[in-house]
């Protein structure tokens, strides 16, 4: 787990990956879920103990359209389109930046403001991917991130009283993070470990989410 959390900072710090080998992929998983955990559980503390703010109950992207509709939606083409969305195209390859691209109409065609946001975003990845200078990977990262964070609150309402932004930051920051731990493991495993990952996120709130109603 030390060995994992020093290669984490150093990647988020350089946005290079080191040579640290991990024995076991599930032992990698698993530190990595804990690591996710632990950040999310931190923030639920804060959100319950120090803003005295209440849980709705409600989990972001599930909508309880069924069972089989939600597995498809949460399980299967959550974990897939937003990795594809927010981490295929760090490596600025424009192979890569149009599965993006195709991945963001899918996800958001009904969110002109968000979807000409990204799709520009892109546009300007190829044009910085055509230049012969390495640019570091490290600014689009974080950037991929705050997309991962932002894209969570593209189908809210937002009013701007107190609670609502209190709220926003709750759902925002814990994703952001999320986002830059993705963004390790696309690096360092591939877009499918991202995946993997994701699936295993999404699984226990599905799983709850389905024996409570």
């Amino acid at each position: 787990m030390t060995l994992l959390i020093k290669d984490i900072y150093y990647f988020l710090t350089t946005g290079k990956t080191t040579d640290a080998y991990f024995n076991s992929n599930l032992k990698l998983l698993f530190d990595l879920y804990i690591i996710k955990a632990g950040l999310l559980l931190f923030f639920v503390f804060i959100n319950l103990y120090v803003f005295d703010s209440k849980l709705d109950g409600n989990i972001e992207g599930l909508h309880r359209q069924g069972f089989f509709k939600d597995f498809i939606n949460f399980l299967i083409l959550a974990p897939i389109l937003e990795e594809i969305l927010c981490r295929l195209h760090i490596n600025l390859k424009v192979r890569n930046i149009i599965f993006s691209i195709i991945a963001t109409c899918i996800l958001f065609y009904d969110q002109i403001w968000f979807l000409v946001f990204l799709i520009l975003y892109f546009t300007i990845l190829i044009l910085i991917s055509s230049l012969n200078n390495r640019v570091n990977n490290l600014i689009f990262v974080y950037i991929s991130a705050f997309i991962f964070g932002i894209s969570h609150l593209a189908y809210r309402d937002i009013s701007f009283s107190h609670e609502e932004i209190l709220s926003l930051i709750y759902i925002f920051t814990p994703r952001f993070l999320g986002g830059l731990i993705y963004s390790y493991i696309f690096f360092k495993k591939g877009i499918h470990f991202c995946i993997i990952l994701h699936f295993l996120w999404n699984l226990p709130p599905f799983i709850i989410n389905q024996l409570a109603n």
